[in-house]
């Protein structure tokens, strides 16, 4: 019995490893849009939605993404690279 739940635990490990990398990268992406969003808005007053994004890069960097992007990408900022 042992033998054939250690593989499952093994791809259970794997998954979680998997998922933890992909929060990881998309809370440094989003941390890059939200530093371009700063960049771009220094001179300028910070959008209400845009703030609230950036606030949220941390726990909920999914959600952010996107908004940031069409601000961005609204105002013809270059979107940083991601990895």
């Amino acid at each position: 019995m042992l033998l054939r739940t250690l593989p499952l635990a093994g791809a259970a490990v794997l998954l979680a490893t998997v998922a933890f990398a992909q929060a990881s990268a998309d809370v440094t992406y989003c941390n890059s849009l939200s530093s371009a969003y700063r960049d771009y808005a220094r001179s300028g007053q910070v959008d209400s939605g845009a703030a609230a994004a950036m606030n949220q890069c941390d726990s909920s960097p999914g959600s952010s993404i996107p908004v940031l992007e069409k601000i961005l990408t609204d105002n013809r900022v270059p979107l940083p690279k991601r990895s």
